[in-house]
Parts: C-alpha cells; sequence; structure tokens
C-alpha cells in the first residue's frame, strides 16, 4: 500500500507550510491558511520574509532558523509575535503568537531541498500569561499599600 503523501500533509491538524531554499512558499495545508485567514495563491511564490515583513531584529532570528534547518537541523523559535491582517479590528492588524518549528527535508544526495515550517499558535497562552503578571503586579501593589498602612 503507497501513502499519498501530498494528501496525508493537505489532512494535517498543525498549520504547516513547505518552503524552498529561497524561503519562498511552495505549499501550505489549509490549518495553515486558516490560521492566517489566506489562500494559497496570496503566499505560493512568496519569500516568508516579504510575507512577514517583520522589524530587523525578527528577520535575523528568523534567518538564523532558516541557517539551521538548510545546513540539516531541526530549529524552533518559540513565542515569535506576528502582526497578521485582521479585518476585525481598527488597526487591521491583530498579533499572534507562534512557536515555529522548521524541519529540513534532505534530497537524495543529503542536501536539503525544502523546510517544512510548523506552527503553533500560542496566543492564548502568552496573553493569559500577561494577564496573570498583571494581576500578580497589581496584587503586590495594593499588599504593599496595606501593609504601609498598617
Amino acid at each position: 500500500m503507497e501513502v499519498d503523501y501530498k494528501k496525508t500533509f493537505h489532512s494535517l491538524s498543525a498549520p504547516c507550510a513547505v518552503l524552498d531554499r529561497e524561503f519562498r512558499f511552495v505549499d501550505m495545508n489549509e490549518a495553515y491558511l486558516e490560521t492566517l485567514d489566506v489562500v494559497a495563491e496570496d503566499l505560493v511564490g512568496q519569500r516568508m520574509l516579504d510575507v512577514f515583513p517583520e522589524g530587523e531584529e525578527r528577520q535575523k532570528l528568523l534567518s538564523v532558523a532558516f541557517g539551521k534547518a538548510l545546513s540539516g537541523k531541526n530549529g524552533s523559535l518559540h513565542e515569535i509575535e506576528y502582526a497578521i491582517p485582521d479585518d476585525d479590528t481598527k488597526s487591521g492588524m491583530r498579533n499572534i503568537w507562534w512557536n515555529v518549528h522548521f524541519t529540513p527535508v534532505k534530497n537524495s544526495q543529503d542536501g536539503v531541498s525544502y523546510i517544512i515550517l510548523r506552527v503553533n499558535d500560542v496566543t492564548g497562552l502568552v496573553k493569559n500569561r500577561e494577564l496573570k503578571d498583571a494581576i500578580a503586579g497589581e496584587m503586590q501593589h495594593r499588599v504593599g499599600n496595606l501593609m504601609a498602612m498598617i
């Protein structure tokens, strides 16, 4: 029995994309498209760093991770913030946080032909932690005020 890898890739529940050696989108699954609320035609052939025109520091982080993947090693970046288009917000953009995983796809000469990009939306976790930290800070401030009054 032969496995249909393209169909398998497109059926994955985790958002995934395939990038070439120039970091251009080659393919992506439905979960990836749904996460970004785009269609494949918006991405295929585009460089990832052009689709997500982030600041210099973040582009450097991504370039280092891509370089690692091109050398044949898996890599990850944790809690990377991205601004993506969102028609439901006043600014037309919304921030999401992703854990990004890079997996090299080797060719028959043991070089890397493609990079699989897998992302996990961790926006809820990041926002919950920020809320918890804000509440803890406020509690500490109020307890300090109570102690000062006592």
